[in-house]
């Protein structure tokens, strides 16, 4: 007797890898189309050890689709026990393997869903299957090789945060802290010192990555901060301090393993693409946070959400987070792209619990596929 699993292949990859998985079978037959078969490779790689036989059909011709599933069920014996996964590939396809199927003895039938819940449709049941993150990177052909996981950073580097919130505002302070160009912020970590100061009198210094010394001149009382944690410099010149605030929110409500900062995604060639500010492997899908103090330019929203949909698939979330309040044509935009946003300043009275419960409530109602 084996155990006999046939998957429809979309472009969905993540879910006919679940739904492998979740059989455990001893052969996998893996339907797919002449414009599937990147991602149909992309399933095998990630199962090196099982059997498994590629089958490619015609997208909508039903006379064909047919006769292709016949000759599949020629192969199988009477003893096997199926399973079908029904949630990738056409229309013709899924209703013809169900028509075929249905009567058939010794056969489970199910679809995934967005919530990676899997529905058997022949006892209408659920379950809810197991989500993993990087692995689902991989199967959507990004592997996820450059990030800085939330547990990595200390108290002291949350302390080097408020401090830069408390600043910042002061008119030098970007000019101060932004003078590096990309490829000399990359290089911050081997230089142990170095300075840079402004005609006005306001000076910044460095000595190793573990400590800075910030001097902003003001005629009637000058500041002068010193950060001192193991990522300090980096976090002054890399202006992540604002993601870094907003990932140390979402670990009062989400595993502090499980938020990521910083990702970064390689080309073919193996160089950096598009960075992504947070991501969270919420258990169920990923959410993907784009942090930005304020939105000057809409268009940045369609950037944000053409990341998401490439490196996440459908089944992932999106969601803006600001300091500032979002303007009308930001919002609308992220209707259109259903992104979530969610704006600090909406909370500035109050304290960080009724925040984070904010932030709580609404990334429920979202991840269930509410939106704002």
């Amino acid at each position: 007797m084996r155990k006999v699993h046939i998957s429809l292949v979309g472009r969905e990859t993540a879910p006919v890898y679940l739904g492998i998985i979740e059989a455990d079978p001893d052969l996998v037959i893996l339907v797919h189309s002449s414009d599937t078969k990147e991602e149909t490779d992309r399933i095998i790689k990630e199962l090196p050890s099982l059997n498994v036989i590629k089958k490619e059909f015609d997208p909508t011709d039903l006379g064909k689709i047919y006769f292709e599933i016949n000759r599949i069920q020629r192969n199988l014996q009477e003893d096997d026990v199926i399973s079908l996964n029904l949630v990738g590939g056409t229309k013709f396809w899924s209703l013809a393997f169900y028509d075929k199927f249905k009567e058939r003895e010794n056969v489970s039938i199910y679809l995934i869903d967005q919530q990676n819940n899997l529905w058997d449709i022949k006892n209408q049941k659920a379950k809810q299957l197991e989500f993993d993150m990087e692995k689902n990177f991989k199967l959507y052909g990004n592997p996820l090789t450059k990030y800085d996981k939330l547990d990595s950073f200390t108290q002291e580097d949350f302390q080097v945060v408020k401090t830069i919130e408390k600043i910042r505002k002061h008119k030098d302070f970007l000019n101060l802290t932004s003078f590096l160009d990309k490829a000399q912020q990359n290089e911050l970590d081997t230089k142990s010192q170095g300075e840079f100061s402004l005609p006005t009198g306001s000076i910044v210094e460095w000595f190793k990555p573990d400590c800075a010394i910030v001097y902003l001149n003001k005629k009637d009382k000058p500041i002068e901060a010193e950060l001192k944690s193991p990522k300090a410099v980096n976090i002054l010149f890399n202006t992540h301090w604002f993601e870094i605030k907003i990932a140390k929110l979402l670990s009062e409500i989400y595993p502090i393993e499980n938020i990521y900062l910083n990702c970064k995604f390689p080309t073919k060639q193996g160089s950096d693409k598009n960075e992504v500010d947070i991501v969270v492997n919420t258990g169920k899908k990923l959410l993907f946070i784009e942090c930005k103090t304020q939105v000057k330019n809409p268009t940045d929203i369609d950037k944000f959400a053409t990341v998401v949909r490439n490196y996440g698939g459908k089944g992932s979330k999106a969601l803006l987070i600001t300091e500032a309040n979002i303007k009308p044509a930001v919002v609308e935009k992220c209707r259109e792209s259903n992104i979530s946003h969610f704006a600090l300043q909406e909370y500035q009275n109050k304290n960080e619990k009724v925040l984070i419960d904010g932030l709580k409530k609404q990334l429920n109602r979202f991840i269930s596929g509410v939106n704002k």
